[in-house]
């Protein structure tokens, strides 16, 4: 049993060493707002995407579909 869970921790932890995490730094602001605070609808429109560095792959390069999540902050501290 002991080996086992070493082989797992030493999988996992080289498994992490080939994956790159993905982030880009954006400006967006919001145009339009519709409902209620707790079920509301935004237009916004993104103004800049921070272009990345060379280094850093695509994670959605070869896969059919790909989701991309904003998230926002109302003040500096979150």
């Amino acid at each position: 049993m002991f080996i086992f869970k070493r082989f797992q921790a030493i999988f996992i932890l080289i498994a992490g060493l080939f994956s790159a995490p993905a982030m880009a730094s954006i400006f967006s602001y919001i145009t339009e707002s519709t409902g209620t605070p707790s079920n509301a609808t935004y237009t916004y429109v993104i103004e800049r995407w921070d272009p990345e560095t060379s280094g850093i792959l695509n994670p959605c390069y070869g896969w059919p579909v790909c989701y991309v999540t904003e998230n926002h902050k109302h003040t500096v501290n979150g």
